[in-house]
C-alpha cells in the first residue's frame, strides 16, 4: 500500500484538485494549503477520516460535497480558510469525533451530527452565529442518552455560546470553556 494513496498534501496550488473513490480508493487523510478563490476543488471520497483545510479560500458548495460523502470523518480542522458562496457548512458522521475552526471567516453557521463528538472548537470565529447539534439526522439512526458522549466546547471570540449553551451533553467552565471576549 502506497502512502500516497493514504495521505494527500495540496500546498499552494492553483488549476482543478479532483479526488474520488475510483481515483484514490485508500485516501484517508487530506491536507489542503493556500488554495485561491480560482482553484477548482471536486473531493468525493467516502473513506476520508481527517480534512485539514489552511490558508484557503475554498467554495463553501465544494465543501459540503466533500462533507456529504465522507460518512467516515473523524477529524476537521479549518484554520484562517475563507468560505465562499454561502455562510453554513453541516457535518454528519457516526465517528466524527473532533471539529476545530481557527479564524475562518464568512463562515456563520454549522450543524454538528455525530454521537461521539469530543471536542468542538472555534477561536476567532467572529462571524460564527449559530451552532446547532443533531440529535437526529434523515438517513442516520437518532442519538440517545446511552450513545451520545460528552463533548468539550472552546471558544474566543465567537458568538454563538448561547446555542451550545442550551445543548444537554456539553461540559461547561468545569471542563474547560474559554469565553474571552
Amino acid at each position: 500500500m502506497s502512502i500516497l494513496s493514504m495521505i494527500v498534501r495540496f500546498c499552494y496550488c492553483s488549476g482543478k484538485i479532483k479526488l474520488n473513490d475510483s481515483l484514490t480508493p485508500r485516501l484517508k487523510e487530506l491536507h489542503i494549503q493556500g488554495l485561491g478563490e480560482e482553484t477548482q476543488f471536486d473531493v468525493l471520497c467516502s473513506k476520508l477520516q481527517e480534512i485539514h483545510l489552511l490558508y484557503s479560500m475554498i467554495d463553501i458548495r465544494s465543501v459540503h460535497n466533500m462533507l456529504m460523502k465522507a460518512n467516515n470523518l473523524k477529524i476537521f480542522t479549518s484554520y484562517k480558510t475563507q468560505y465562499e458562496n454561502g455562510t453554513q457548512l453541516n457535518f454528519a458522521s457516526h465517528k466524527l469525533e473532533i471539529v476545530e475552526f481557527y479564524r475562518s471567516d464568512e463562515l456563520m453557521a454549522m450543524t454538528i451530527y455525530s454521537p461521539v463528538l469530543k471536542v468542538l472548537n472555534m477561536i476567532e470565529c467572529d462571524s460564527i452565529r449559530i451552532v446547532e447539534i443533531l440529535k437526529k439526522r434523515t438517513g442516520f439512526p437518532p442519538i440517545n442518552e446511552k450513545t451520545a458522549s460528552k463533548f468539550l466546547v472552546s471558544g474566543c471570540h465567537v458568538n454563538s455560546r448561547r446555542a451550545i449553551h442550551e445543548h444537554e451533553n456539553y461540559d461547561d467552565e468545569e471542563e474547560g470553556w474559554s469565553w474571552l471576549d
